[in-house]
């Protein structure tokens, strides 16, 4: 299997693709694929979905895809990577991207409204790059890119937020963006400041999140946490130490014992195992 990285932060292509199926490869950047025409499937992590005009799929790092092309199609490509991500200034769109998008499948595009905006700023994009103006209007082109991202990111948290439970409460959703917004600072997202903040006596903060969510608010954490960390080993070359200070640990030692409890490994021997599956 091929690994492919991305050295610009962001990178947009237009592709007509004749051939089936195309190579599966492994990707170290976000890749958001808008439909513009034809249909096929798309096979992600061994699980096989249609596509069809219109569709706006996204594929994470780590994914394995590839796409079934039975006829020509044409297809808007948007690549992306940590250091785009890392300019943004929504970091708990970015926490919901990285936490929550690996379990989605299909298109991500459930609002009507959100559909048409798509297909529109996707009109724009390629028409820039079939015209060869791509270069010229850039800074343009850019904005579009970044309303698309923005919508991606906005549709994956409001999708989870309606697969949370069918009863699911405003409140809920809020705790939990909370949290996303603030993983990196420990101390504000102790159980007594978030019980205070929202109005809910500590004893009862646990049985509530679990209610609604299925899982207690501090195995949430500790799995956010967790899964960001992993994110940050397997797709960039930051030292234990920034990593230790970004998330707001005491020492290594403390941080290689948190992920060496739920993962069975060091930090380190964790970084080697991932470069060798690369």
């Amino acid at each position: 299997m091929v690994k492919k990285n991305l050295y610009k932060p962001i990178e947009v292509e237009y592709k007509l693709v004749e051939e089936c199926p195309l190579t599966k490869s492994n990707y170290t950047f976000f890749q958001i694929l808008y439909v513009i025409s034809g249909e096929g499937f798309a096979i992600i992590n061994d699980h096989k979905t249609t596509y069809r005009p219109g569709n706006l799929l996204l594929f994470v790092p780590n994914d394995h895809h590839t796409l079934d092309v039975p006829k020509p199609s044409e297809f808007l490509l948007i690549k992306f990577n940590r250091n785009y991500l890392n300019t943004t200034k929504t970091p708990e769109n970015i926490n919901s991207l990285i936490h929550y998008a690996p379990d989605l499948q299909g298109c991500i595009l459930q609002n009507e409204d959100d559909k048409l905006m798509v297909k529109n700023i996707c009109s724009l994009i390629v028409s820039e790059l079939k015209n060869g103006t791509y270069n010229h209007n850039e800074p343009i082109v850019m904005h579009f890119l970044n309303a698309l991202i923005f919508i991606t990111t906005r549709s994956i948290i409001t999708n989870q937020h309606v697969l949370l439970t069918q009863n699911s409460e405003v409140r809920i959703q809020k705790i939990i963006s909370y949290v996303q917004e603030h993983i990196h600072f420990p101390q504000k997202i102790k159980a007594e400041i978030i019980s205070e903040k929202f109005g809910l006596s500590k004893n009862y903060l646990s049985h509530y999140f679990k209610n609604q969510t299925g899982e207690t608010i501090s195995r949430f954490i500790m799995q956010h946490r967790l899964k960001l960390i992993e994110h940050r080993l397997i797709f960039s070359d930051i030292r234990v130490n920034e990593i230790v200070d970004e998330f707001g640990f005491a020492d290594e030692s403390h941080l290689n014992k948190f992920f060496k409890k739920h993962k069975g490994v060091s930090l380190t021997e964790f970084r080697k195992k991932q470069n060798k599956l690369a």
